[in-house]
């Protein structure tokens, strides 16, 4: 495990940080893609429901930006 020894921290998870970073290189090519399907496959597979009012913010917000960018 890797250490910040200069700080005094704790050995840092390097799976954990590896499979966030994962997760925000994926969360990024959904937010690029153009496929709202997909989109929203991957915002209930992360615990939102359909219908509620966090899921419609964010598919809200990736139309807004797909609208932007046409």
């Amino acid at each position: 495990m890797r250490e910040d020894r200069s700080r005094g921290r704790r050995p840092a998870d390097t799976k954990a940080e590896r499979d966030y970073r994962d997760l925000l290189e994926g969360t990024l090519v959904l937010i690029q893609g153009d496929d709202e399907a997909k989109f929203c496959e991957a915002l209930i597979a992360l615990g939102y429901e359909r219908g509620s009012e966090r899921f419609e913010h964010f598919a809200s917000a990736w139309r807004s930006l797909k609208r932007r960018r046409a």
